[in-house]
């Protein structure tokens, strides 16, 4: 039998209570955390616009959708590392709970590694697909090359900070986030302006903020929770299902990014003004987003742990009701996109070209009344996750790539920016029929099963 053990009060609101109390006070420390973590590259590229100038400024910029698209891929993988973790823990296993910390710490490192490794390697074909102007190729090159050495250690720091979600803490990784990036600033500042060393500077900088996310995560790990110091090797097994597990929301992540890729491309052929208002939509899309994605991060914890602790009802019951914060807010935000969507376009430009206006506006008048339906697939594909069922993100992702290939054709022949802009509700509704499906599916196995 499992050693169970009294868990500490910062673990328990997800598995005791109102559901819809604890997702809410799980789910607003991550709101905070995600503007936090935006702010990393921008404080960088403020500081090399003012003390480098443009040619820094623009070194960092030709890789940073790369950058972007990997780092979002490896966040993607160590979440889905961690899923086992949670279960492990609301099942109050904690010999099995250090033996799925470590096992996913070994697998986050080796897989970054090798993927650091190759990208690295690989660097000159890289940016010369990306075509980055030969007058800025050298710091380019330097600032992709700390970035895919570091992969490792930002993929450990990841995986930690979602280890203390997994255990029932989400204040804490925002609290370590902060610290990162406030030594983010300093370091920068430090050696960019200081020590002079320019687009290195600013990409060790980034390292350093990486490194204290790591130490500072483990650390709270080992002290908060001293059951996940090692008990036992991991096993080979364990690490094929977590590998699995962090594999499919990879792919899910990874086929949305190649899909935003495409669309970029194919809004590059449309003129300046229309790449400009396409570019605005998408920010304040993004800003929309951010909210209904983090009812994701916080419904993979919630179902993964009371998976563990063989409470399916309590699944249902708050899938259900965070079904309804997620729609309400999601419904709230379309509306107020809609009606002020003009407005906030302004706001990023002034004395701009009408026709930038204009597109940001059509981009968000189409997109905006279908956020509802991409609340149900950040919350859907989330919690089949974390029970453990991950072909219907690996379907979805790969639908969500297939409309926006299509979308990004569809412009290219004539479709212009009506074609880019319906590509995020024909995603949407792509994506979450499987969700759907296997969401119900799961749930009317759950009522006819003998564990109720």
């Amino acid at each position: 039998m499992p050693r169970t053990r009294e868990r500490p009060p910062r673990s328990r609101p997800l598995l005791e209570g109102a559901p819809w109390r604890g997702i809410l006070r799980f789910i607003v420390p991550i709101w905070i955390g995600n503007v936090i973590q935006q702010s990393y590259f921008t404080i960088d590229a403020l500081i090399l616009g003012r003390f480098v100038g443009e040619d820094g400024l623009a070194a960092v910029g030709a890789s940073f959708g790369l950058i972007s698209f990997l780092f979002g891929t490896v966040f993607a993988f160590t979440a889905g590392l961690a899923i086992a973790l949670a279960q492990a823990h609301g099942a109050g296993d904690d010999g099995e709970s250090s033996r799925r910390f470590w096992t996913g710490a070994l697998v986050a490192v080796a897989v970054s590694g090798m993927l650091g490794a190759a990208l690295a390697l690989a660097a000159p074909p890289v940016l010369a697909l990306i075509r980055v102007p030969a007058e800025i190729l050298p710091d380019a090159t330097i600032f992709y090359l700390v970035f895919c050495i570091g992969l490792p250690l930002t993929a450990f720091g990841n995986f930690c900070t979602h280890a203390i979600r997994g255990l029932g803490d989400s204040t804490r990784p925002t609290v370590i986030m902060l610290f990162s990036g406030a030594v983010n600033a300093l370091a920068a500042l430090w050696l960019v302006a200081g020590a002079g060393m320019g687009v290195l500077g600013a990409a060790l900088a980034t390292q350093s903020a990486g490194l204290c996310t790591a130490a500072a995560s483990l650390l709270v790990l080992l002290r908060s929770h001293p059951h996940l110091r090692p008990q036992a090797w991991p096993r080979l097994r364990g690490a094929g299902v977590q590998g699995r597990q962090g594999a499919a929301m990879a792919f899910q992540s990874a086929g949305i990014g190649v899909g935003n890729v495409l669309l970029q491309v194919a809004a590059n052929s449309l003129g300046a003004a229309t790449i400009a208002g396409v570019s605005i939509g998408m920010r304040i899309e993004g800003f929309a987003l951010a909210p209904l994605a983090a009812f994701g991060i916080c419904m993979v914890v919630y179902c993964a742990q009371n998976a563990g602790a063989q409470a399916p009802a309590r699944v249902r019951q708050g899938v259900r009701q965070a079904s309804i914060l997620c729609v309400a807010l999601a419904s709230l935000e379309s509306v107020v996109v809609v009606a002020f969507a003009e407005r906030f376009a302004a706001g990023f430009v002034t004395d701009a070209d009408p026709t930038v206006l204009d597109t940001a506006a059509t981009y968000l008048h189409a997109s905006a009344p279908f956020y509802p339906m991409v609340a149900l697939v950040f919350l859907l594909r989330a919690s089949l996750q974390g029970v453990s069922i991950t072909r219907p993100a690996v379907l979805s992702g790969f639908g969500e790539l297939l409309a926006k290939s299509l979308c990004a054709g569809l412009s290219a022949a004539g479709g212009g920016i009506l074609a880019i802009a319906f590509s995020g509700p024909a995603s949407w509704l792509i994506a979450v029929i499987p969700l759907l499906v296997s969401w119900f599916a799961w749930r009317h196995r759950s009522l006819t099963s003998r564990v109720e």
